[in-house]
């Protein structure tokens, strides 16, 4: 007997095809598409090193994100800072800690892309990076509704390296990136891997020095996570509407949280003249005119979401 007769007895072959037609895609061996993590007005915000500082100024991840999700009206706030890793996160000095930070955002969705500095140290170094990992990712999860674990990307050549050095690298970095996995299922938290789908990449490379993202990597590595969280949507490398606004958005948030002259505003220059109104030196000045950006910020997110409403997939 046909292997189908058996089953379905004796139903036509039209019938057969329909129904074939209807079994959801995931169902004949393709990857189940995974559920948003995503709940309205949530607040997205991202942690992590240098190459996470970057990508906010090139909006792909944002972008994608957002218009997948333009239903949600997501804010994005990127608290990553150069040089943070698992172990140390140097601010200066009075800088609010991260529970002071995060308690100002409601329940926010934090992903954190942690691992690829910290896979230089090797592989002995393993159980302390999980440690430590665990420990930062305790405050993140005390100040948040859910935690999003980004693995490390590749290291890519360098003309500079010794031959043999690249390899080295990303055996740890493989190490460091299951690691990551195995953390964020003990913790019941999502895990997004961006080492293997890059593992065997050349042309176009994705980083600049082997080690920083290029804008074409930032893209790349920006489609790949948001893949795993509910976008399908392609963001067009050159200045698309939707990803300039983001860009402005970030680069006032930027000014915000980091600005430049930290030491007058909160600081350890906060008691000269230039940090006080000249009419009245009980009067702080500076800090009034930082929270201006707030509005400035909130009128951009407007414009931002408006758009997004109006894309079609």
């Amino acid at each position: 007997m046909h292997p189908f007769g058996k089953r379905f007895g004796t139903l036509c072959l039209p019938t057969l095809l329909l129904l074939a037609l209807l079994i959801p895609i995931h169902s004949r061996g393709q990857e189940n598409p995974p559920p948003s993590p995503f709940l309205p007005n949530d607040t997205v915000v991202f942690v992590g090193g240098s190459n996470t500082v970057d990508s906010q100024f090139h909006g792909y991840l944002e972008s994608h994100l957002t218009a997948a999700h333009r239903g949600l009206k997501l804010k994005f706030r990127t608290l990553a800072w150069e040089a943070d890793t698992v172990y140390r996160q140097q601010r200066p000095l009075n800088f609010p800690s991260w529970e002071e930070t995060l308690s100002k955002f409601e329940n926010p969705v934090i992903i954190a892309r942690f691992g690829r500095m910290e896979s230089l140290d090797g592989l002995e170094k393993l159980g302390e990076f999980d440690k430590a990992y665990r420990t930062l990712l305790d405050i993140f999860a005390g100040h948040a509704r859910s935690v999003i674990l980004v693995s490390p990307f590749p290291f890519e050549p360098f003309p500079y390296l010794p031959a043999g050095e690249l390899s080295r690298r990303n055996k740890n970095a493989e190490a460091y990136t299951e690691t990551i996995a195995r953390i964020a299922n003990d913790l019941g938290f999502v895990s997004i891997d961006v080492f293997h789908p890059f593992l065997d990449r050349r042309d176009p490379p994705l980083t600049a020095d082997g080690v920083n993202l290029t804008p074409a990597g930032h893209r790349a590595v920006a489609e790949t996570i948001a893949s795993r969280l509910g976008s399908t949507r392609k963001i067009t490398p050159g200045p698309a509407p939707l990803r300039n606004l983001i860009i402005e958005k970030n680069r006032l948030w930027f000014r915000y949280w980091r600005p430049t002259n930290w030491a007058f505003l909160h600081g350890d220059r906060t008691h000269v003249p230039s940090s006080r109104d000249h009419r009245d030196f009980e009067i702080r000045w500076f800090p009034a005119e930082t929270e201006q950006y707030l509005a400035l910020i909130e009128a951009e997110e407007k414009r931002i979401h408006q758009m997004a409403t109006q894309l079609h997939e």
